[in-house]
């Protein structure tokens, strides 16, 4: 991952993406977190990534991480359903 020139690329968000999942599912809290910090650094509208990386924290003991996240991820929903931006 570190020779991609473009980080921006949409192939390998997704490439990065489906790493992310792979790590949570394969208890690899650490390398999910990661990934999942580097899609949101590209993309922090992404509800989505918000709740897989704070699973990921919650399942590594990271609880107040997790809670920030998972309020984030709530936020974000609420918005989405409601029309209403923060």
């Amino acid at each position: 991952m570190a020779e991609v020139d473009d980080e921006s690329d949409q192939i390998w968000q997704q490439a990065l993406y489906v790493i992310g999942l792979s790590c949570l599912y394969s208890e690899d809290y650490a390398g999910c977190i990661e990934a999942f910090d580097k899609l949101i650094g590209l993309d922090p509208e992404n509800m989505d990534y918000y709740i897989k990386r704070g699973t990921a924290h919650a399942k590594a003991g990271n609880e107040e991480e997790a809670g920030a996240d998972i309020l984030k991820w709530e936020e974000m929903k609420e918005a989405a359903v409601t029309g209403g931006g923060e």
